[in-house]
């Protein structure tokens, strides 16, 4: 039998109860406790003085004065301990005193004290049963948490007595998973939150052999992670704390061991947290219950909404670090690489355990963002997954009645965005000796398969235009990475053989990505986007679309059978009507242009001309030739220099009869540019131009193949003998500054004959115009020829000025400077010298200090060369030299 007490601590009269204020009489306390009598009647009276305690300093006081009274001798607390059939009552008092003690020694390293303690409890095989029965249903919650919090002291010692205490208990008794649902609203602290923080207390000690016994309880995992959905912010706070401290940045835990702990059921309770709500509240049974005089304690509990937004942000954000760190952490983290990038099937692996994660977040992708950023960043950690991922999408989400087409190809779009380099794989790809091998993996990594094979059907009909502007953006996506693997198969060292592999991976893209005339249709239906909306969107992607399309490595192909026709007529053409748009609301967008210039110039590089006249006829809705648009277009740039040379080369193959003359384009349109980019040059322009391609026959002379001029200026004093109306000065000046930059320009000058001939069959009415005078002057042997040193100085008033202060001048600039200083020097014999040689070289130096690609030194140098000595009649040979070793001499040394 036991003993009999004097008094049960619940049976204490409050009238005897000690004071606070009095202080507490360690003698008698120690007389009582040697009593196996009034021993539990001592250590309740204890728990209530430390109870009110107003401080932890009192608490640490009196702990102290007791163990000086006791000689720090345990023996009579160690008798207490030994002593059997306590009652649930006493086993309750003893628990809260041995707390106390333990707690105090552990913060004041009194670890040889509590060595004796725990030393005697452990040594009871009797001890962890009472513990059993004590957390068992019977208990109150103050009961538990009282059991909870001592065994939580005895792990708070050190890492051995945590180790000798846990390898005691056996969590799967059944009274451990209903404390796991203990829950009260009204206590921050509850039963739930103190049988977690005591099971999760050994991790602290980050020992491996610990945390893997821990991580074996799978069934007490659920139960932590299944009711985090309903705990408080805190609580979850403090839990995922734990984990991720004590276990998955731990450096010896591996990356199985974390597989066994985030299984299927554990990372779906953890998914939850992501719609967290709130802790839990009372029902509305409540008021049932306070009628019928029930206690609170009876009260049931349930699901409450979350009345902080602030809270739920933060759970919501905390997860998604968490879970960020769990599947996609390359040290920390439950996923592996798989060199086979998902083409081969392999035994199950942890990131078969990632995708059954995505395909849970997959139905929130459009609503969450959290859960998109999930899925895209979990992609992007396991590439092998992308196929699989795609299948999901394809089957749940790509059909005619999906209601969120648009935000699904979005997400798509962003998916493939986010995926990593080609390049990063580059040196396990180069090893790869089979070529079938090497193009699955690009397959897998580059072409959505399962969405491609209903991109005709389900996206490219659908008559939505946004829906079509979105298609656009991700197929672009596509192709880019597509690009990546063409150049990887064709630009990269590889050990298997390169022509099998292209071969391989170009029948997949014929296979899977529909070819651009496919998407003539979707232009068309861009027009019926509202007004209102941002219409340079819609219109940028299709024009990356088409510059991926006609970039090398498609156009290349020849099994592609890209159609060029289909793309200028259908494509490139019609996309000049939105451009009329857009320069009509005065919204144009530079790089907008660039990359439809050099979309056009991409297409027509394979070709060396189209001869298509059907730039230059008038098109209704334009209400202007194409050319002309282009023109109107292309004085949008500030940078002359750059645009001339794109409009020359798109011009340039238009027309074979004027393919051989770029260069001299570039002169056209950049004078045209310089002078203000007049209306009325403009259309004289666009005229001369579209007089070459449309019917060039009756221009041809057989003095044009020997006169050094090209058919342009033929086109352009055409016009002006046949026009029915008097010819502007601004036409005028203009012309003159044309033809004088590309006579001076010209290695073999055309003779006083050619300009004979000119003026008399084109000019013969024209004596008044200034063109006239030039022509006649331009072969005169005066060498202080008024009309020359006119049209120098005009030239120099409006080419060579309004230089970027800080580009400095275009090479359009530093080039024509050059030649027409050659030209004073040599031509009209300029006394200073010196001065003009001075500005050469400083073209030159500008050229060497910019080393710029786009302003190659060694041509411009060459071009000063050889005009230097094409102007040098042979006895002048002497002044030649000279002035190319002046030139030589005064370039910057350090940059030579």
């Amino acid at each position: 039998m036991g003993i009999k007490r004097k008094i049960e601590e619940n049976g204490v009269d409050a009238e005897k109860k000690t004071k606070l204020e009095e202080e507490f009489p360690i003698e008698t306390f120690i007389k009582n406790l040697k009593d196996p009598e009034s021993s539990f009647l001592a250590l309740s009276e204890f728990n209530e003085y430390v109870r009110q305690l107003p401080s932890p300093e009192k608490l640490d006081d009196l702990i102290e004065n007791l163990l000086q009274g006791l000689n720090s001798n345990l023996d009579n607390v160690v008798g207490l301990i030994s002593e059997e059939k306590r009652k649930a009552s006493e086993n309750i008092t003893l628990y809260r005193f041995l707390t106390t003690l333990l707690e105090h020694f552990s913060l004041k390293n009194h670890a040889n004290l509590a060595e004796v303690i725990l030393k005697k409890f452990i040594s009871i095989p009797t001890s962890i049963h009472t513990i059993y029965f004590m957390l068992s249903n019977h208990s109150t919650a103050s009961h538990l948490k009282i059991t909870l919090r001592f065994l939580l002291s005895i792990v708070q010692q050190n890492e051995y007595h945590a180790r000798s205490i846990f390898s005691l208990i056996d969590f799967k008794r059944p009274c451990w998973k209903p404390l796991f649902k203990r829950r009260d609203i009204r206590d921050t602290e509850d039963v739930r939150y103190w049988v977690v923080k005591f099971f999760l207390s050994p991790l602290v000690y980050q020992h491996i052999d610990t945390i893997r016994n821990l991580i074996k309880e799978h069934d007490i995992f659920h139960e932590v992670f299944y009711g985090l959905a309903n705990d408080s912010r805190s609580t979850v706070e403090f839990i995922l704390d734990e984990i991720r401290t004590n276990i998955i940045m731990v450096p010896g835990v591996t990356k199985t061991d974390k597989i066994h702990l985030f299984d299927d059921r554990n990372l779906k309770s953890l998914i939850r947290l992501y719609n967290w709500t709130g802790q839990q509240r009372q029902k509305d049974l409540v008021k049932t219950k306070k009628k019928k005089n029930q206690p609170e304690e009876a009260l049931e509990l349930e699901e409450m909404e979350v009345e902080d937004s602030t809270d739920r942000d933060e759970v919501r954000r905390i997860i998604h670090t968490f879970m960020m760190i769990v599947l996609n952490s390359k040290n920390y983290g439950i996923n592996f690489f798989d060199p086979n990038f998902g083409t081969i099937t392999t035994t199950k692996s942890s990131n078969s355990i990632i995708f059954k994660v995505i395909v849970i977040l997959a139905n929130h992708y459009h609503s969450d963002e959290y859960a998109a950023n999930l899925i895209v960043t979990s992609l992007t950690t396991c590439p092998d997954l992308l196929q699989s991922f795609f299948k999901l999408i394809s089957h749940e989400y790509i059909s005619g009645r999906s209601k969120n087409l648009t935000r699904t190809l979005e997400f798509l779009c962003e998916v493939l965005q986010q995926q990593k380099s080609l390049d990063t794989w580059l040196a396990l790809f180069q090893t790869m000796t089979d070529p079938i091998k090497l193009t699955d993996i690009l397959i897998n990594l580059t072409l959505p398969i399962d969405i491609m094979s209903k991109f005709d059907q389900v996206i490219l009909k659908n008559s939505d235009a946004l829906i079509q502007s979105v298609a656009m953006k991700f197929l672009s996506s596509v192709l880019e990475r597509v690009k990546e693997a063409l150049n990887i198969i064709t630009d990269v060292p590889l050990a298997c053989g390169k022509v099998n592999a292209l071969e391989i991976y170009q029948q997949a893209i014929l296979r899977y990505i529909p070819k651009p005339d496919h998407f003539c249709d979707s232009l068309n239906l861009l027009k019926t986007v509202d007004s209102t909306s941002d219409i340079n969107q819609p219109i940028s992607q299709y024009i990356n679309l088409l510059k991926l399309y006609s970039s090398p490595c498609f156009m290349s192909m020849s099994a592609m059978n890209i159609n060029l026709d289909i793309l200028l007529t259908n494509s490139i053409m019609n996309l000049l009507t939105f451009f009329k748009e857009i320069l009509t609301k005065n919204e144009t967008n530079e790089n907008l242009i660039e990359n439809y210039f050099q979309c056009i110039e991409n297409i027509l590089s394979y070709r060396e001309s189209i001869d298509d006249a059907t730039w230059a006829r008038q098109n209704k809705e334009l209400e202007c030739t194409p050319l002309r648009m282009l023109l109107k277009l292309g004085k949008q740039f500030r940078n002359f220099s750059d645009i001339s040379e794109q409009l020359s080369s798109i011009v340039s193959k238009l027309s074979s009869m004027v393919n051989q003359h770029r260069q001299e384009l570039e002169i056209w349109f950049y004078t045209w540019l310089k002078l203000g980019s007049d209306e009325k040059i403009e259309q004289f322009l666009s005229n001369t131009i579209e007089r070459i391609i449309l019917n060039p026959y009756p221009l041809l002379e057989k003095t044009i193949k020997d006169s050094g001029y090209s058919l342009m200026i033929y086109s352009a004093l055409d016009a002006i003998q046949h026009a029915k109306q008097e010819i502007s000065n601004e036409i005028d000046e203009y012309l003159c500054h044309v033809i004088f930059q590309v006579y001076i320009g010209q290695v073999n000058h055309p003779s006083e004959k050619i300009h004979e001939h000119l003026r008399r069959i084109y000019l013969k009415d024209r004596s008044d115009m200034k063109i006239q005078q030039l022509l006649n002057s331009m072969t005169t042997s005066d060498k202080q020829n008024v009309m020359l040193t006119s049209e120098i100085s005009q030239i120099e008033k409006y080419i060579l000025s309004n230089i970027d202060l800080e580009k400095g001048p275009d090479n359009m600039q530093m080039n024509l400077a050059i030649k027409l200083n050659i030209f004073k020097l040599f031509s009209l014999q300029k006394s200073d010298s010196s001065k003009l040689i001075s500005e050469m070289i400083q073209c030159l130096n500008i050229t060497l200090l910019l080393n710029d690609s786009r302003r190659p030194f060694e041509l411009l140098f060459d071009t000063a060369i050889e005009h230097i000595q094409s102007y040098a009649s042979p006895e002048n040979n002497t002044s030649t030299v000279s002035c190319v070793c002046q030139l030589i001499n005064g370039l910057n040394t350090t940059q030579r």
